[in-house]
């Protein structure tokens, strides 16, 4: 369950910050500023984010359903077998099924309100541009590949996670001591 929820919690970080990153050093990248972010959303830019959201979210959301489940479905499977040694293959479909229920229903609440944070953070014509690009073959392709690439990335973040910890609280604990206090 705790490699769930890190994915879960870690699978958008990575597709968001995946995105953001060769967004910004794309050329003729311009950051909006933070006062542009509370600025009111103009109703183009919510139905242009509907739209992109809707392209977007059409081929993913199953795409991404099926990585996640091919992934962490083993784990759950092999947790579930340690707490109930009899389970059936029966009851064990009938689990794997409801999981895959719960992240597309989860995955649907998500893409629902994704539009007004996409607004919020893209201009009308940014967002008409991401759509063109999503139309396109390479855009296409990249939503298609998005999840397992998502899969991959979050993987790695998971299976580096105790190394990044230890490095962590060794550099915290360094600092600590030199500035006299003790851990």
């Amino acid at each position: 369950m705790k490699m769930l929820q890190v994915l879960l919690l870690v699978g958008p970080l990575v597709m968001c910050g995946a995105a953001s990153a060769s967004a910004q050093s794309a050329p003729g990248f311009t950051p909006r500023p933070q006062t542009a972010l509370a600025a009111p959303i103009s109703s183009e830019a919510l139905q242009a984010a509907k739209e992109l959201v809707a392209l977007i979210s059409e081929s993913m959301v199953s795409d991404m359903i099926a990585t996640v489940t091919a992934q962490v479905w083993p784990n759950l499977e092999t947790a579930l077998r340690a707490r109930n040694p009899n389970i059936d293959s029966a009851t064990l479909a009938g689990l794997r099924s409801e999981f895959q229920r719960i992240e597309a229903d989860q995955m649907i609440e998500v893409m629902n309100r994704a539009p007004v944070i996409y607004a919020r953070h893209f201009t009308f014509q940014e967002l008409r541009d991401m759509a063109a690009f999503y139309r396109t073959p390479i855009g296409a392709k990249m939503l298609q590949v998005t999840p397992a690439l998502t899969a991959e990335l979050t993987a790695m973040l998971v299976q580096d996670a105790p190394g990044l910890q230890q490095r962590v609280r060794q550099s915290f604990g360094n600092i600590l001591r030199v500035h006299g206090y003790e851990q």
